[in-house]
């Protein structure tokens, strides 16, 4: 599991905070004795032993659970997993969850792990792992049944949208190692992008792999991919962006701004001077897998008029989550404040809306093979019964075709994609227009 938007507090600032906070409301004693008349009392007369020690980590993971979906307790094993999570490597089947009306909702599965390989879904609804039913389980007690040895498999049972029936599926348990960023180069000199998560690192991958495109291939512009990326933190994804964000050419150079209850949870971002890819035009893709720091980014591209946002709605979870110890071994995540793009818009419960909408599209593999031509809408001259050919251009034009033929097969098996190209490729042609050159 990852655990999105976070931010880790200093101890001795929290603990001042919470201080403070208890003296100025004031717990009176009569609410300690019923909270520990009610322990006691479930202690004896439960009926099956439970300890004070589990009683008293339920009622803390009970008050912070019924705040929002995204505050928990943390235990020793939550903190070395969420440690985990930000470095990219952790044990499970790859998914991101949150809970959703006393069931397990998936957010995202991440690119190439078991989750995605057996065709688990954003917007999938987790009812049943194994033989028990998640029916008001705690996420984190969900999460201890999904996972287990490595090797392993485990049965789970989703509910889909569109799906009259629910869908029963074994998924295999393996180490997860989330790699951040993968990229790659279409066309000659359109660069491409997919990052699968926000993590350590994730900002000096990006920049050493544009930087490497740029060097070999001197690329047009770039498609950075965000779709099915459920986050990461705050830090990595201010990094991120400020790399395509130069505070020279902007009107105002903010990139993220958070709003809390209290001052130190009120943060603003700024860019910095300098734009890696040098104002060279930018798409950016996402849908409703994408949340927390992938919204930030996407956020920051379009109101600042960077680049184009395109695809379809992102996830809309736009809180920050801040980690504060209770003691030296446990701590809580609390929900303490919004994320806002630059022009003020809340991503809370509304997420990103793209520039331009693109649904996910897939051909059946059959109707790929028959139609490239109709994606091409290859209708002129040459298809003409007759048509006069030149000589010297006959070669040339076999060749172009067999290469819009070759880049029509990714329509196919990634529309979004392919349509997102095609803008960048309009994009960078009109950049580059002697009307824009002078």
């Amino acid at each position: 599991m990852k655990f999105n938007g976070i931010k880790l507090a200093k101890y001795v600032i929290t603990a001042s905070v919470c201080t403070t906070t208890l003296a100025n409301e004031g717990i009176s004693e009569k609410q300690i004795e019923r909270f520990a008349t009610a322990i006691t009392q479930i202690n004896h007369y439960y009926i099956k032993p439970v300890t004070y020690q589990s009683l008293f980590d339920s009622a803390i993971k009970g008050m912070l659970t019924s705040l929002d979906p995204h505050s928990d307790y943390l235990s020793p094993k939550d903190i070395k997993e969420l440690q985990a999570s930000t470095t990219g490597e952790y044990a499970g089947i790859g998914v991101e969850v949150i809970p959703d009306n006393g069931l397990i909702k998936v957010i995202s599965p991440f690119d190439g792990t078991p989750a995605q390989k057996a065709g688990i879904k954003s917007g999938d609804i987790i009812v049943k792992v194994g033989n028990k039913l998640i029916k008001d389980v705690s996420t984190d007690e969900a999460i201890e049944l999904i996972m287990g040895p490595v090797g392993s498999s485990v049965q789970l049972t989703i509910l889909r949208a569109g799906s009259a029936e629910h869908i029963v599926m074994d998924v295999n348990r393996e180490i997860i190692e989330i790699k951040s960023v993968k990229s790659k180069v279409y066309r000659s000199k359109l660069g491409y992008t997919k990052v699968a998560n926000f993590g350590d690192t994730t900002a000096k991958d990006v920049k050493e792999q544009i930087l490497g495109m740029e060097k070999s291939n001197n690329i047009k512009g770039m498609v950075i991919d965000l779709r099915n990326n459920p986050g990461g933190t705050l830090t990595a994804a201010i990094e991120t962006s400020d790399l395509f964000l130069d505070k020279q050419n902007l009107k105002n150079d903010l990139i993220v701004y958070t709003r809390g209850r209290l001052d130190i949870d009120n943060m603003e971002a700024y860019a910095t001077p300098g734009d890696i890819l040098k104002n060279k035009p930018i798409v950016v893709l996402i849908n409703n897998g994408s949340a927390s720091a992938s919204e930030i980014l996407a956020g920051a591209i379009k109101d600042q008029k960077r680049g184009v946002v395109m695809g379809t709605p992102s996830f809309g979870k736009g809180s920050v989550q801040t980690v504060i110890p209770i003691d030296y071994e446990s701590a809580i995540k609390l929900t303490t404040a919004l994320y806002y793009t630059p022009n003020g818009i809340s991503i809370q419960a509304h997420g990103i809306l793209p520039d331009v909408y693109a649904p996910y599209t897939k051909f059946p593999e059959q109707e790929a093979k028959n139609n490239i031509s109709a994606i091409l809408d290859n209708i002129n001259e040459s298809s003409l019964d007759g048509h006069i050919t030149a000589s010297k251009t006959a070669a040339q034009t076999a060749a172009n075709l067999e290469k819009k033929e070759k880049q029509a097969e990714l329509a196919f098996t990634d529309f979004q994609l392919y349509q997102a190209l095609n803008l960048l490729e309009a994009m960078s042609l009109n950049s580059n227009s002697p009307e824009k050159r002078s």
